[in-house]
């Protein structure tokens, strides 16, 4: 088998694998009692968790830099936003973050692809 072949033929495994994890997502609940809410949701939830928390980390740090003096004709900065509350909230969505990634890699284990 050529290269470009098995280029194809992997290619094609992969789509064929991810159509299946997607279905079984969409087709899962993810917890029992709240009906409507499947695997693909949560999956969608948690990152866009994720994608907020890592703005609000990247801001704080950046944020939180040592300003460089380079002379005697500096310019004075001042901090408009309170980094301790950020910070909070960026703990308060790693902790929403990590339960739901806990509640969907348990539900993982118990499904079967479809």
């Amino acid at each position: 088998m050529d290269l470009l072949q098995e280029i194809n033929k992997t290619s094609d495994e992969l789509t064929t694998l991810v159509v299946r994890i997607n279905k079984t997502n969409s087709f899962t609940t993810l917890d029992p009692k709240v009906p409507g809410k499947s695997l693909a949701d949560a999956l969608a939830v948690r990152d866009g968790i994720a994608k907020k928390r890592n703005i609000l980390a990247k801001f704080a740090e950046s944020a939180t830099e040592p300003i460089r003096a380079y002379g005697r004709m500096e310019i004075k900065y001042k901090r408009t936003m309170e980094i301790p509350a950020i910070q909070k909230v960026i703990d308060d969505l790693t902790i929403q973050y990590n339960a739901l990634d806990s509640k969907i890699q348990g539900k993982n284990w118990e499904i079967d692809l479809t």
